[in-house]
């Protein structure tokens, strides 16, 4: 009974934190120490300890919210308009009514701007990507011609994820490493960039 007191406490932390996502987690961890300290002084004093108890497991459960949270790579920041990214496919790719989506670990992201030279910049982040598969993968590969491990090449659009209805899915998407969705108009597999530069 006491356990899962406890455990209501954690989780009434977890659910008190979760529109307070400035907080900072040491102060947090730092108190519910010093309520666990005050637990144990009471218990040695033969006093009641279990409001401390519970104040520490309640502060916890924010703790753990707090620590936790996420921050969405810097240059994910600015969506919208034309952006290309290169990385590599980290999900095993699946086939909807009309595209092949999978999970892109990028390794290099640019945007094009006024129609000049894209500034390429190291970038460690994934995105859920839709894209459309070149018609040399679709006449080499079978559905979805995109493979897990594949080098890509893409040229698209970043999108914010938007809650669906009462789903949370920007939070969903979050908790796999996922802080956007690319809606990619041109793919290019890595083995085609290569061959296309050797016959340069």
């Amino acid at each position: 009974m006491k356990l899962t007191t406890l455990a209501a406490a954690w989780l009434a932390g977890m659910a008190l934190a979760y529109g307070w996502y400035d907080a900072d987690p040491l102060p947090l961890l730092f108190l519910s120490g010093v309520a666990a300290t005050v637990a144990l002084v009471c218990r040695l004093l033969g006093i009641a300890a279990w409001p401390a108890l519970l104040a520490a497991a309640c502060l916890l459960g924010l703790w753990r919210y707090e620590a936790w949270q996420t921050v969405p790579p810097p240059l994910l920041a600015d969506y919208g308009g034309t952006t290309q990214v290169r990385g590599r496919i980290v999900s095993d790719p699946e086939a909807t009514a009309t595209r092949v989506k999978f999970t892109l670990q990028i390794t290099e992201m640019a945007r094009r701007r006024d129609g000049g030279t894209p500034d390429w910049q190291p970038h460690d982040a994934r995105l859920l990507v839709y894209a459309h598969p070149p018609p040399e993968l679709v006449s080499e590969r079978e559905l979805p011609y995109f493979q897990y491990g594949d080098g890509v090449s893409l040229t698209g659009s970043l999108q914010r994820p938007e809650p669906i209805e009462r789903f949370d899915y920007p939070a969903y998407l979050e908790s796999q490493g996922i802080y956007g969705i690319f809606w990619a108009q041109d793919a290019v597999i890595a083995a085609q960039i290569e061959a296309n530069m050797g016959l340069m």
